[in-house]
């Protein structure tokens, strides 16, 4: 029985002969590995369809069932306060509609730019009414816009 213990006692601590920087080493570069294969199935996701459709300047016509997206956010500068209390909505036709995925993009050393991405890969028909709400800490400012999805 003592020789099976001692056995298991090797196998357990087989890695411990590695210096301590060594084994950080090769658990960082084995998390690397697992994100950066992991994030091309993600990255895949985040892609914007069609044209965007701007609420600050919309077209009055769009050509209809042809795929397009929404984004709209803000932008930070290092001393803003409160950067994850910001948030864009939208609703169309009166209903809210989830983001299909966020931007957070570093504009330079102290601008960051945060986006929400709305995609409509098949477009729409007829006119519908797209409503944004730009929410921040002291507020909401919102803005409508209607526009007509024609053949």
């Amino acid at each position: 029985m003592k020789g099976k213990v001692e056995r298991m006692k090797r196998h357990v601590t087989a890695g411990a002969w590695l210096p301590r920087w060594a084994r950080l080493t090769v658990a960082s570069l084995t998390i690397v590995l697992l994100l950066t294969s992991a994030g091309g199935a993600v990255a895949a996701s985040k892609v914007r369809v069609g044209d965007r459709i701007s609420l600050l300047e919309p077209p009055a016509t769009y050509p209809a069932a042809t795929a397009f997206h929404i984004w709209h956010g803000f932008v930070f500068e290092e001393s803003d306060r409160g950067f994850g209390r910001y948030a864009f909505v939208l609703d169309v036709d009166g209903v809210e509609r989830p983001a299909d995925f966020f931007e957070v993009s570093l504009l330079d050393r102290r601008v960051i730019s945060k986006v929400w991405v709305f995609n409509f890969p098949n477009g729409l028909t007829g006119t519908h009414t797209f409503e944004g709400h730009w929410i921040t800490p002291s507020g909401t400012d919102t803005l409508s816009v209607t526009v007509d999805f024609t053949p």
